[in-house]
């Protein structure tokens, strides 16, 4: 269904999507030897927050919408029989799909910046798990696919750059493999989100993926 942006719409859809794509990328790419540190975390999860939170801002006093309108809604009961349902079709992708792409394309996850995290203090695991659970599915999920829609049309394109984005932000942290595992888990989340409009299934299954990797691991 076509939606016309209004101009005051427009202008302020643009600046949410630049502070994503400009504000949100430098955060990790910050130079291809920059060191992963607890500091620089500490950093990345500030500003995750704090573009998130100018979103909403964005969202509600200068488009004059509703936080619905970017996949804060009342979840039914299926959106919460979702979280774990998302949840094991992302880990059955990874070790079904992911993981025998990458033996054929002979490319190896970044090992060292998974160790990295996983040997962080249990506090910082749990910030660092429920950050990304929150702040990315707002960023790359809710609004991205919401107004990256609204600008084009499509679906089906709001749906790619949405993913590209994604991969991007831990690109240079993961390295190739990672990318190309995370494309598919990526597009399930885009996918559920385009189908089901709310941000609920995909904040809680986003958060079980990264807790079992970083903390159960």
């Amino acid at each position: 269904m076509k939606y016309e942006l209004s101009p005051r719409e427009l202008v302020a859809t643009l600046f949410g999507l630049l502070l994503i794509f400009g504000l949100g990328l430098w955060v990790t790419w910050r130079g291809p030897n920059a060191e992963l540190t607890a500091t620089r975390l500490w950093l990345s999860d500030g500003f995750k927050w704090l573009i998130s939170g100018i979103l909403l801002v964005v969202v509600v006093h200068w488009e004059q919408n509703s936080i619905s309108s970017v996949g804060f809604r009342q979840p039914a009961w299926l959106d919460w029989a979702l979280i774990p349902l998302v949840a094991i079709a992302m880990l059955l992708a990874e070790q079904f799909i992911g993981h025998p792409l990458l033996e054929t394309l002979h490319t190896e996850i970044n090992t060292s910046a998974i160790t990295f995290f996983q040997e962080l203090p249990l506090y910082h695991k749990i910030i660092l798990v429920v950050t990304a659970g929150f702040t990315e599915e707002i960023m790359y999920r809710g609004y991205t696919i919401e107004r990256i829609e609204a600008l084009t049309n499509s679906t089906t394109l709001a749906v790619i750059i949405s993913t590209i984005a994604f991969i991007g932000v831990h690109l240079p942290v993961f390295g190739l493999g990672n990318a190309i595992q995370q494309t598919i888990v990526t597009l399930i989340l885009a996918l559920v989100y385009a189908w089901r409009r709310n941000l609920v299934a995909l904040i809680g299954a986003h958060i079980i993926l990264d807790a079992i990797g970083v903390i159960l691991a």
